[in-house]
């Protein structure tokens, strides 16, 4: 699991899909998740495996039920948690799927509170050490990735004085040197994209040239956003490559560095759109 939590809803009433949606995005929310959902029109062409939670309403249209849905599903051997309901009620819809594995029942009015805790359970089970790791190398690969585009469009973009670029490009010929390491694809004075883009380009180099440029003359980066990002993700990454590093952590811990990650995805990808308006 990664930040976006997907959910199939297969429903005819695309409206009040719509409406229970705005709520169940605000409590992933609370746990650090971005909701993504599909409504489709045609569920048979759906890749039912990217989905964490399958939402059927039993009552389809056409004489459609939401039953062969279901069977659809568990044709392609998919363990995905499904969340079954009707407007008829939840007793009526346990007797027309006894024969089926693994379906949660709801009314139609309980669907949402269902669906929660549903989701709340799907949640609780990724929460281990295991799954934090793949999760948070996964998005600090895509941060580092973000951090380096905004370097490069900064300089591509005349958004940072050009000695502040060439006093970056020194630093870091200068410690490659120190350390009897060589820059053989990169030679002053040059690209300084290429610069960014080469491996020696680390993490931590990015986030500190990134603190470096931030607020000068030409841009209006706030250099105190960018600098927590090197005491609250940097060191994250650090430790969890350490598999001992850590004591259990607790259910707001992960909520908690969830948010962290998040929200530096939304602060870098506003500088790009700005940056490229």
């Amino acid at each position: 699991m990664n930040l976006k939590y997907r959910i199939l809803w297969v429903e005819d009433d695309k409206e009040w899909v719509e409406s229970e949606i705005e709520f169940i995005e605000d409590y992933l929310e609370k746990y650090g998740f971005l909701l993504e959902y599909e409504n489709p029109e045609k569920y048979e062409k759906n890749d039912f495996s990217q989905f964490d939670i399958i939402v059927v309403d039993y009552n389809l249209a056409n004489e459609e039920k939401g039953q062969n849905v279901i069977e659809m599903i568990r044709k392609q051997e998919l363990y995905t948690e499904i969340l079954f309901y009707s407007i008829d009620g939840e007793d009526q819809l346990r007797g027309l799927v006894k024969d089926l594995d693994g379906i949660y029942c709801a009314s139609k009015d309980s669907c949402r509170e269902k669906l929660e805790g549903l989701i709340k359970t799907t949640i609780r089970k990724t929460q281990d050490l295991n799954n934090l790791r793949g999760l948070v190398m996964a998005e600090t690969s895509e941060l580092d990735e973000m951090m380096k585009e905004i370097l490069k469009l900064l300089a591509e973009k005349d958004k940072v004085e050009g000695d502040k670029i060439m006093e970056v490009e020194k630093k870091i010929f200068e410690w490659y040197e120190k350390n009897n390491k060589e820059l053989k694809e990169y030679k002053l004075p040059g690209d300084f994209s290429k610069l960014v883009n080469s491996k020696h380009f680390t993490s931590f180099v990015s986030h500190t040239t990134l603190c470096s440029f931030s607020k000068c003359a030409k841009n209006n980066i706030e250099k105190k956003q960018i600098i927590p990002y090197g005491d609250e993700i940097i060191p994250l990454r650090n430790k969890l490559a350490h598999k001992n590093e850590f004591e259990k952590l607790k259910e707001v811990d992960f909520i908690n560095i969830r948010k962290d990650i998040q929200k530096y995805k939304e602060f870098f990808q506003k500088i790009i759109d700005d940056l490229n308006a």
